[in-house]
């Protein structure tokens, strides 16, 4: 179990859609789902303690974030998308 992450998310708890899983948890669950290091799902972040890293909850939440670019800013988002897509990160 990674301390950082636990840690961070009890910091975060105000933010009741954040839930910490293990490999356990999910073992019954598709295989992405059992291989993440966290995912979403009906609008709940989770966060599997057992592969999480130090960056898992920030790269979560950035799928919501990009999520509602795209239903609000439709047209920049894809402007934007477009721009970064042949970029090398």
């Amino acid at each position: 179990m990674s301390t950082k992450i636990t840690e961070l998310v009890k910091n975060v708890n105000s933010l009741q859609n954040v839930r910490l899983v293990t490999d356990q948890d999910v073992i019954n669950e598709d295989t992405a789902t059992k291989n993440a290091k966290g995912f979403i799902k009906e609008g709940i972040i989770y966060i599997n303690i057992d592969r999480a890293t130090d960056d898992t909850l920030i790269h979560e939440f950035s799928h919501l974030y990009l999520a509602d670019a795209r239903n609000m800013y439709a047209e920049s988002y894809y402007k934007i998308l477009g721009n970064i897509q042949d970029t090398e990160l």
